[in-house]
């Protein structure tokens, strides 16, 4: 995969001990800090939020399925830029060139609260599965705190599916940013919009 600076950057790998190497990101984890005292700016926010979607389209270009976004996944370096890591999940796809989001992969794994409704019932992933975590990542940077924490992740899931939950708008998250989330969220995969609408719609967001 091409280097990008909204992605982990992969080094090398040891063989003895066996090890691998990534770039060492100082500013900590984007969970911790959502986790923690310190305030979050509404530019902050809107810089995580582009950063993300910035680093996911890069990935689609590159057809890999991340499969596993979230906040506990994205690392800040000390200028507060959002880096994805963990690809333990992701999967490579070539038919994905070209942004097609009409592939999938399959798998039993996955975090059932930030998985799209067909990654849980039908165990397909997609650049559209990718794009309903990245909602339920802003959700995060908004919320401050993990989705649905009302239910478990079994009944959260079973919700999402069955009873068309999502997550509630969180207080003083910019409207603009809320209307993005809930355009990750459609039930249709095809209806959701892909990373390059979104970071043209983060361009309009007004602070």
């Amino acid at each position: 995969m091409r280097a990008h600076p909204n992605i982990v950057l992969f080094l090398g790998v040891c063989q003895d001990p066996f090890c691998i190497v990534l770039e060492y990101v100082d500013g900590g984890s984007l969970l911790a800090l959502i986790q923690g005292t310190n305030p979050i700016s509404p530019s902050m926010a809107l810089k995580f939020a582009k950063g993300i979607a910035a680093g996911m389209m890069h990935l689609h270009e590159e057809q890999i399925i991340h499969r596993d976004l979230a906040a506990r996944n994205v690392l800040l370096t000390s200028t507060m830029e959002p880096k994805i890591t963990d690809f333990g999940l992701s999967r490579t796809d070539r038919s994905l060139s070209g942004g097609s989001q009409a592939n999938s992969t399959k798998s039993d794994n996955g975090p059932l609260k930030w998985m799209s409704p067909e990654a849980v019932d039908r165990r397909e992933y997609s650049t559209a599965s990718d794009v309903w975590s990245y909602g339920i990542t802003l959700w995060e940077i908004y919320a401050r705190q993990d989705p649905y924490p009302e239910f478990d992740p079994v009944a959260a899931a079973t919700r999402v599916i069955f009873q068309g939950l999502r997550p509630s708008m969180p207080p003083n998250t910019n409207p603009s940013v809320w209307v993005i989330m809930q355009k990750c969220w459609a039930a249709t995969p095809s209806e959701r919009p892909d990373f390059e609408s979104i970071g043209r719609m983060l361009e309009e967001v007004k602070l």
